[in-house]
């Protein structure tokens, strides 16, 4: 680990700061925030984040579940609550419980960053954290909690799956009412959410972000890019017939056809659109409506051929 200090320069790239903490790998314990092996396609994260700061945008991020970027995104958080004076930074989840794993997150980034660079923080809070010689917090919340927010002006929020019913169960959209405690300049919003259905928050952004001078910019990053889906073939596997086209459609590796079919559509009830909206392979064909994705590969190649 190599110690970098505020000011130094690399310092808010996330690639060299989330090394410094450590997070709990799947197999537990604690191991630092490395980006290679199971962390490497989090590099792609570093490099989105950095052109948000630089071009002054909002990260919309579509994941395949289980990646990680929930976690990711709220070292980001933490980072510029921790490390600039006045910074008012927010995580704010579709479910308690979420809520909850945050803070756990949270917590666990500030206990082990190193004690030369790590705050003092205020010990009474039980959830968030606050660094009271900065004049700056961290608050964690959940859209069904009351006033999650409290009216507050926010540098830096992060809202994850925002495609969950959650962010609009209450009649207001939560999602909306977010984004606005945002200022236009100099603030930081990251929406994150595996796909879900035409015309969620997710979808909306994403159309959104093909407009002119969109706020938003869009980070896709398909299952197969996920080191752990993988898994060594028996030698006398063959894939089952519906296996065999998908990966002949998408490209899969033997050992990406093998997981998916031993592991990963197990995990959606064996049920292939289930499958694509979990573990999305483009960002074309992962969005959902009754069953059927909204935009069909295969019909918009017919439609692009015959322009």
């Amino acid at each position: 680990m190599k110690l970098i200090r505020p000011g130094e320069p690399g310092f808010w790239d996330p690639a060299k700061f989330l090394p410094m903490l450590s997070v709990r790998p799947k197999e537990g314990g604690l191991v630092r925030m490395e980006m290679d092996g199971e962390f490497a396609h989090q590099l792609v994260l570093a490099a989105a984040i950095i052109r948000c700061y630089r071009e002054q945008k909002w990260l919309g991020h579509v994941k395949p579940r289980q990646e990680g970027s929930s976690t990711f995104f709220a070292g980001g958080a933490y980072q510029n609550a921790a490390f600039r004076k006045g910074c008012y930074a927010a995580l704010l989840a579709n479910k308690k419980d979420v809520a909850k794993k945050l803070n756990r997150i949270a917590m666990r980034f500030w206990q082990t960053t190193p004690r030369e660079i790590r705050p003092p923080r205020d010990t009474q809070l039980k959830r968030g954290l606050e660094f009271p010689g900065l004049d700056s917090r961290l608050d964690i919340a959940s859209v069904m909690d009351d006033e999650p927010l409290r009216g507050d002006t926010i540098q830096f929020l992060l809202c994850t799956e925002v495609g969950q019913p959650q962010w609009r169960s209450s009649g207001e959209d939560a999602f909306v009412a977010a984004l606005n405690a945002v200022p236009d300049r100099y603030g930081m919003v990251v929406a994150e959410s595996t796909p879900r259905h035409y015309g969620d928050a997710m979808h909306e952004i994403i159309i959104d972000a093909e407009k002119p001078n969109s706020k938003w910019l869009i980070c896709f990053i398909p299952w197969t890019m996920i080191v752990e889906y993988r898994k060594d073939p028996h030698p006398k596997w063959k894939p089952r017939t519906e296996v065999l086209d998908y990966s002949n459609k998408y490209g899969l590796t033997k050992e990406q056809a093998y997981w998916m079919e031993t592991v990963g559509l197990p995990k959606c009830r064996n049920q292939m659109q289930r499958f694509i909206t979990e573990y999305p392979p483009n960002i074309v064909d992962c969005f959902s409506m009754a069953g059927e994705p909204i935009f069909n590969s295969d019909v918009l190649t017919k439609w692009m051929n015959r322009i």
